[in-house]
Formats: structure tokens, C-alpha cells, sequence
């Protein structure tokens, strides 16, 4: 009985030490709980406070990036203002060069046929065409549509205009018949693309 009351009386003070440090978790956990719930209102100010100076610092640095933007472009601009004052220096001339008078005046021979004189013209466009291809780069999309839409145009004229002579009758037969067809234009396509690059040249200054 002495012994059993002898252990009673040594795990007494080890149950009060654990009950003790039970209770002191306990108080700590509920105090941190209670911080969180409820959070100090400095630390909330000086929330928003960073919120607000990274949204301004975000929104100058967007305006900084823009203008640095725009100066790129401009000049860029000025890089590329020779290139396609010369590409459109260079596609007017062709225009000129594919209207079905000009590649006569290049082609035409009374020497040959119907057959040579067509396929003579028809290879001056193409050509020409070819030789300038590269310049569709600095021009927009929209005149350089035209721009094929007339060298289409011309083979297309040539075309009509020969299909109904003979292939080996004289070849001013053909010359007469591409005037004639030439003449019935209302507006040709070559002439509206050279509106149109007339317009780009404007829009550059």
C-alpha cells in the first residue's frame, strides 16, 4: 500500500507539469487563431499601401514601354521611308511598262506573226512582273492585290485579243485588235493601282 501510494505521490507533479504545458498550448494557439482572424490594422495598411504603389509602378512601366514602343516605330519608320519611296517609285514604272501600249511599243514588229507577237507580249509582262516581286514588301497588301489584279488583267487582254486571228497571220493584225481592246477599258486595272500606290506614296509624309 506504501509503495502504491509512493508512486501516486511522484506522478503527481508530472501530470501537473503536462497539464500545465497542455494549457499553455492551448492559450498560445488560441491567441495566434485570434491574430489571424483578426489581423493588426498597421499590417492591413501597409498592405494596401504596397498594393497600391506596385499597381502605380505597374502603370508607369506600361507608359514607359509605350512610348519606347512608338520611339521603335518611328524610327523604324524613318529606316524604311527610303525602301518603299523607291518600291513605289519602281512599281509605277512597271505598271507603266505591262499597259498593253508600252509592251507594244517594245514588242510590235510587222516581221512577225500573231503567234510570236503574243507570246513575245505575254512573256514582256510576265517579266516584268517577276522582276518586281520583291517589292510587294514594302507596300500594303491592298496595293499589291491591284497590282496582280493588273498584270492578270494585261495577260488576260492579250489573250482575248489574239484568240480570234489566226496564229500565223501578219502581226499587225494583233496590234489593232489589243488597241481596240485596250480603248474599250473603261477603267483599267492598271490605272486604279496606280491610284492606289499614288495614295501610299501620300500616306509615307
Amino acid at each position: 500500500m506504501s509503495t502504491l501510494l509512493e508512486i501516486i505521490l511522484l506522478t503527481i507533479p508530472a501530470l501537473l507539469v503536462l497539464a500545465t504545458a497542455v494549457w499553455l498550448l492551448h492559450m498560445m494557439s488560441t491567441r495566434l487563431i485570434s491574430q489571424i482572424a483578426k489581423p493588426d490594422p498597421a499590417i492591413e495598411i501597409n498592405a494596401k499601401v504596397a498594393l497600391q504603389t506596385a499597381s502605380a509602378l505597374k502603370a508607369w512601366l506600361d507608359v514607359e514601354a509605350r512610348k519606347a514602343n512608338a520611339a521603335s516605330q518611328t524610327e523604324n519608320s524613318k529606316a524604311t521611308l527610303p525602301l518603299r519611296l523607291q518600291a513605289c517609285e519602281r512599281l509605277v514604272l512597271m505598271l507603266e511598262r505591262i499597259n498593253l501600249t508600252s509592251v507594244l511599243m517594245r514588242c510590235g514588229d510587222s516581221s512577225q506573226n500573231v503567234n510570236q507577237l503574243e507570246i513575245g507580249m505575254l512573256q514582256s509582262v510576265r517579266d516584268e512582273f517577276e522582276h518586281n516581286i520583291t517589292q510587294q514588301l514594302f507596300v500594303s497588301a491592298e496595293v499589291w492585290h491591284l497590282i496582280r489584279i493588273a498584270r492578270e488583267e494585261a495577260i488576260a487582254l492579250i489573250k482575248q485579243a489574239s484568240s480570234g486571228l489566226v496564229p500565223e497571220a501578219p502581226a499587225t493584225e494583233l496590234m489593232v485588235k489589243i488597241i481596240e481592246v485596250q480603248n474599250n477599258l473603261a477603267v483599267s486595272s492598271t490605272e486604279q493601282a496606280l491610284n492606289a500606290l499614288r495614295e501610299e506614296v501620300k500616306q509615307l509624309f
